[in-house]
């Protein structure tokens, strides 16, 4: 282009030199242009954002469900993010959700269609019958009101897996198993011509014994297996995070939450800004998928990548076994969704950029039958930078209020340097310590153990 737009400005009677010397002008600035161009539509944008989570907490969670019902892994963050925020959830369910993410009652309604396997056709045929002929009185009430070429077997038992029939208060694993016999049920009362019993008087009670009796066989065939009654949350836990992206009713670790609040920190980022070279630490949560790699460098035996759930996000960390160790005992660990006590482990490394950086790995994993309620030495409690002088004054006032026996240091930190507060002691108590983790302005409380 240079040469045509020096040619224009000369047959316009231009300078030649200062023709120039504006294109490259011209030149260089593009350069730079561009991405000057998008950092301010980002920052319009983050403004925008910002507020609208700040205001509308729960209008803006609920938009960017909507705008990702596809993208199941989004979905999982966002809900996480969202329960984090204290926001509440309407599980997924035939009588309550909509097709897409809908709010009520100041709590989210987890949509249909963001169950994997559903999708928004059979989602908006479901709606659609309850909206027109109302809500569903019972399971079967479903499968007769309902085309089963549309809706089929693969999305009723999405359905059930997810607790979208748990309303009905029958157990999951026994409408998988009665399934087949209901529907055939429907099936020949969609296809009758009148003439049979399912025109007789008291119909309605005769469906509604027919079902209960089938459903209870098979409950009372599942109670003779004497499962345990852990196994059932494991699996529905299972069913919940392939089909929604996380556990949503059944969490296996909400049975183990005061050691998580005592030992987890409050975000991973602050924990690996925390955490020493050559420090071990402890961290609770259940495995949601591991990858095996071969060792390289022509070396035996496999290393895995192993993404978990600690209670507020998910890790995806190295863990190498050790050669001593029967790999049967790490086989049994790495069982999906039961909750284990992980020992993590800070390395430093230098990266492809040559500067040193710090890598966690796994060092060890434990049963957590096997974690006993650890002894606190003392607490160090990390104050936000931006804390304000209310905000301040408000905890200054909570660790009057709440003091007792346990040494807490507190360290701050901000432009002007960094500021330790010692000498100070603080309640043990498990609610002192939530609601101190609560507060927006402290980042992390990390326990020191003896």
């Amino acid at each position: 282009m240079k040469n045509k737009f020096i040619e224009g400005a000369l047959k316009r009677g231009k300078d030649e030199s200062k023709v120039k010397q504006l294109f490259d002008d011209i030149n260089n600035f593009a350069d730079y242009c561009f991405n000057k161009s998008h950092s301010a539509a980002y920052a319009y944008l983050t403004i925008y954002t910002a507020y609208f989570k700040a205001r509308y907490p729960i209008e803006f969670m609920t938009s960017l469900m909507k705008n990702n019902i596809d993208k199941i892994d989004k979905i999982a963050s966002y809900v996480r993010n969202a329960k984090n925020m204290g926001i509440s959830f309407i599980m997924p369910s035939v009588n309550e959700s909509s097709v897409n993410f809908d709010i009520k009652d100041d709590k989210i309604v987890f949509g249909l269609a963001a169950i994997k396997g559903v999708g928004e056709s059979a989602a908006s045929l479901i709606i659609e019958e309850r909206e027109r002929n109302g809500i569903f009185k019972d399971f079967l009430d479903f499968l007769v009101r309902l085309d089963q070429q549309k809706i089929n077997k693969r999305i009723v038992e999405a359905l059930i897996q997810v607790g979208a029939f748990d309303w009905t208060t029958h157990d999951r694993n026994s409408l998988l198993n009665a399934y087949d016999e209901l529907a055939q049920y429907a099936l020949n009362k969609k296809n009758d011509d009148g003439n049979s019993l399912f025109d007789e008087a008291g119909n309605e009670e005769f469906e509604k014994d027919y079902q209960n009796t089938l459903i209870l066989r098979y409950n009372n065939e599942k109670e003779d297996l004497n499962l345990d009654k852990e196994d059932k949350v494991y699996s529905y836990a299972r069913w919940e995070s392939d089909l929604c992206g996380l556990p949503l009713k059944s969490d296996p670790l909400m049975n183990y939450i005061k050691f998580i609040q005592m030992i987890n920190p409050k975000s991973y980022s602050t924990f690996i800004e925390t955490i020493k070279p050559g420090e071990s630490k402890q961290m609770i949560g259940y495995i949601e998928n591991v990858t095996t790699k071969s060792k390289q460098n022509g070396k035996p035996g496999n290393y895995y990548i192993i993404k978990f759930f600690n209670g507020y996000e998910s890790l995806e960390l190295f863990f190498f076994p050790s050669d001593n160790i029967d790999p049967s005992f790490y086989v049994n660990m790495l069982k999906t969704y039961i909750p284990r006590v992980f020992i993590l482990s800070c390395k430093e490394n230098t990266n492809f950029a040559g500067t040193i950086d710090k890598r966690i790995n796994i060092s060890d994993i434990k049963p957590i039958e096997q974690l006993k309620k650890p002894t606190v030495k003392s607490y160090t409690i990390v104050l936000n930078p931006y804390i304000s002088e209310d905000d301040l004054n408000s905890f200054v006032k909570f660790i009057e209020l709440n003091s007792g026996t346990c040494p807490i240091y507190i360290k701050f930190e901000n432009l002007k340097g960094i500021f330790d507060v010692i000498s100070l002691k603080l309640s043990e108590n498990e609610n002192v310590l939530a609601q101190l983790r609560s507060y927006d302005f402290v980042e992390e409380v990390i326990p020191s153990f003896d």
